[in-house]
């Protein structure tokens, strides 16, 4: 078998997915296919963004992870996620399943 990249396109109904600490500078792209996932724990990994994808659709805990200044150790920020009306619509849109 191939890298853990490939393995992940056999796991279309993942619902979890602990990436914790796997020094990742950006998302790969089969990560953001699993339309399944509810959580994805990414904290500790120097991501500055995150791409939009399949993955957003039913997420509902993302842990990201903010780094505190040197010296001063990490402080993990959860977010739920789910429909957040702006002025202009749902922060979520399109993967809002309330708004979709």
């Amino acid at each position: 078998m191939g890298n853990w990249h490939d393995a992940l396109a056999a796991l279309p109904a993942l619902s979890t997915l602990d990436l914790r600490c796997s020094s990742l500078p950006y998302l790969p792209p089969p990560v953001a296919e699993l339309a399944s996932l509810t959580a994805l724990l990414l904290s500790g990994n120097p991501l500055t963004t995150l791409p939009e994808g399949p993955y957003l659709r039913h997420l509902a805990r993302l842990d990201l992870g903010v780094a505190r200044q040197a010296g001063q150790g990490r402080h993990t920020q959860m977010l739920q996620l789910g429909c957040a009306p702006a002025a202009s619509g749902c922060l979520l849109r399109p993967a809002c399943p309330t708004c979709a």
